[in-house]
């Protein structure tokens, strides 16, 4: 329906508003269906679902759009959120609560308000933002790394790109374990502590004259491997000091996490010089500052 640019920026915030809301209620959901203990593994197979997405979506549009006008990209997405509406209305059980309290405003920012005052609350909401920061200056600008500086076809590319998934579901199974063995608070403490690694990596490669394209696909994808158990983590860990506020959490985990992302993203795009370093310097920087607030979550117990 779209004649101009401006009614195409108004429809996709209309679908914007859907799709955040969707974010948030299908990781609240998560606390009204689960046992506490159980958070942190359905939230981490969520994540492998959703970067799946993530970076096959990319590809498919662009299959989409060689074969089809741009306007068929709209079309699929209106066929798939029929499908998903279609699903949540008849897969998902009806949940009971006790409202206490009638929905308002005022009572939502209450909410808010009283969250972001809980102890370590920001701490792991920003461990998981800039874990997921670095992650998003990798997608912003690696096809630019792989294609110009590395000098890859197109195919090479997807399939290096592809393969952050198999990594994703290899550390997600890792943190399942962990979770189930021992608890949440030690699989963070792992996924961290690889992140970290990842990140010594990354800086090592910043002092190279010519980065080892082995060396930059090692590094990088250690790093997003774990960006998932890592947000899966602390949202369960949040969960279970503030049960009654699931959503609340879960909005605000995930708006900082998309809004640290965009910034990062826009950031790593502007700063951008055609070489792995510029990209390299971002992921670090993130990488980070992400062990940086993990760490002070323990200093202030």
């Amino acid at each position: 329906m779209a004649s101009t640019g401006e009614s195409l920026v108004l429809f996709r915030f209309l679908q914007s508003l859907g799709g955040a809301a969707a974010a948030v209620l299908g990781r609240a959901l998560v606390r009204d269906l689960y046992e506490l203990k159980r958070a942190a593994n359905i939230l981490s197979y969520m994540h492998i679902i959703s970067m799946m997405v993530m970076l096959i979506s990319p590809i498919l549009g662009a299959y989409i759009v060689s074969y089809f006008e741009w306007r068929w990209i709209f079309y699929f997405l209106a066929l798939f959120s029929m499908v998903a509406f279609m699903g949540s209305a008849l897969l998902l059980p009806d949940v009971k609560q006790n409202v206490v309290a009638k929905p308002s405003v005022g009572h939502y920012c209450k909410n808010y308000i009283e969250c972001l005052r809980a102890p370590l609350l920001i701490q792991y909401v920003l461990t998981n933002a800039f874990s997921f920061a670095g992650m998003f200056a990798f997608i912003a600008t690696s096809a630019f790394v792989y294609i110009k500086h590395f000098q890859l076809s197109e195919t090479h590319y997807a399939l290096l790109f592809s393969a952050n998934i198999f990594a994703i579901i290899i550390a997600t199974l890792l943190n399942s374990y962990l979770s189930k063995r021992y608890n949440v608070s030690m699989a963070l403490r792992v996924v961290v502590a690889v992140s970290f690694v990842a990140t010594l990596i990354i800086w090592g490669m910043i002092g190279f004259n010519k980065v080892p394209l082995a060396l930059f696909v090692t590094g990088t994808m250690l790093y997003i491997s774990v960006t998932g158990a890592i947000g899966a983590n602390s949202l369960a860990i949040l969960f279970i000091q503030l049960p009654e506020k699931a959503g609340t959490v879960s909005g605000l985990l995930v708006a900082m996490q998309f809004a640290m992302g965009s910034f990062i993203s826009y950031l790593a795009s502007l700063l951008f010089d055609g070489t792995p370093e510029s990209l390299l310097i971002m992921m670090a920087c993130c990488g980070t500052l992400c062990s940086v607030f993990y760490l002070s979550t323990h200093f202030s117990k």
